[in-house]
């Protein structure tokens, strides 16, 4: 009798034991769908901040040469004063993006 106490208990211990492993397993099957979407959510943020960037400074080129050309059809100060922000602004985009 001695033997068949102490087998099911080991039986009900390897039970249990194998119930706490499937529970640690599906825990960690959670956290990796947790940190896969997070993955995912940071990656299209990321693309995203690419894309406004970039069409940021597509804005940025179009708008020197329209004001290099307004610069050249007007006179006065404030025209020099126009050209020379938006080249800095061109100087400070390039710098720090690329």
């Amino acid at each position: 009798m001695g033997e068949i106490d102490e087998f099911s208990e080991l039986e009900k211990e390897l039970t249990e034991n194998t119930e706490q492993i499937k529970l640690e397993l599906q825990h960690n099957e959670d956290d990796f769908e947790y940190i896969e979407k997070g993955f995912k959510n940071r990656n299209f943020l990321h693309n995203s901040y690419k894309i406004s960037i970039i069409i940021f400074g597509i804005g940025l080129i179009i708008s020197l040469f329209f004001i290099i050309t307004f610069k050249e059809s007007s006179s006065g100060i404030w025209g020099d004063a126009m050209a020379d922000g938006y080249r800095m602004a061109l100087n400070l985009f390039c710098t720090f993006c690329f």
